[in-house]
């Protein structure tokens, strides 16, 4: 029980994080940028870095929102979002 429920609480934070995600794209892309074009561009650079697309999702979150690292949490995942859309995050 305790398995299934730590699961579907990651699940849950995933999808969270993966809406915020997209809501970053959009909002930094301009409005005619879709939701769908979004998400098709985060599974992309998931699949392109071999990277969790949760972890990917969360790892923009956070850095948008300025939050921290704790120390390796999502090390990779940050790295990618910092390669592909640093940039883009600073005209937020």
């Amino acid at each position: 029980m305790a398995i299934e429920a730590r699961s579907e609480s990651r699940a849950l934070q995933n999808l969270s994080a993966l809406d915020g995600a997209i809501q970053i794209l959009t909002t930094a892309r301009g409005n005619a940028y879709s939701t769908d074009q979004a998400s098709d561009e985060l599974l992309d650079t998931s699949m392109r870095h071999q990277v969790d697309l949760g972890d990917l999702a969360e790892a923009l979150v956070d850095i948008a929102q300025g939050v921290q690292a704790v120390a390796d949490e999502r090390r990779r995942a940050r790295d990618v979002v910092r390669q592909e859309w640093g940039a883009l995050l600073q005209l937020l």
